[in-house]
């Protein structure tokens, strides 16, 4: 499982402390292999694999130690589209990639972006 929190600085440090020790709980479980954590009186289950993002504005030293720093890079969609279109069994799937793009691109242009997606990562461009 994979959890982001979107503008974290802007959440009352309370809430922020409270948080912070939740995720401590969860990260000390999973370093120790434990399959499930108690919090707030109920086992939850562990995936190894799980990870946690955020975004924030400002660097808030306490919460920032739970997390590993990393960068957003806008995706490259072509690449996308064409492996997709590849691992289906397209031959020219290069060159469809690229007139998919272009009309994802004018309806994107047509339509609007109003969708949590494109509004999330708007800011990549």
């Amino acid at each position: 499982s994979w959890i982001s929190f979107n503008n974290i600085n802007y959440v009352p440090a309370p809430v922020l402390s409270i948080m912070s020790q939740l995720l401590k709980s969860v990260r000390d479980a999973i370093h120790l292999g434990k399959s499930t954590v108690h919090i707030l009186n109920e086992d939850v289950t562990l995936h190894a694999d799980s990870a946690c993002f955020a975004t924030l504005d400002a660097a808030i030293k306490e919460f920032t130690a739970q997390f590993r720093m990393i960068s957003l890079v806008k995706p490259d969609l072509k690449l996308m589209v064409e492996v997709l279109l590849l691992s289906q069994g397209f031959i020219s799937a290069g060159e469809l990639a690229r007139k998919v793009i272009i009309l994802y691109d004018m309806c994107r242009q047509i339509i609007g972006t109003n969708t949590p997606l494109v509004n999330e990562t708007s800011h990549l461009s």
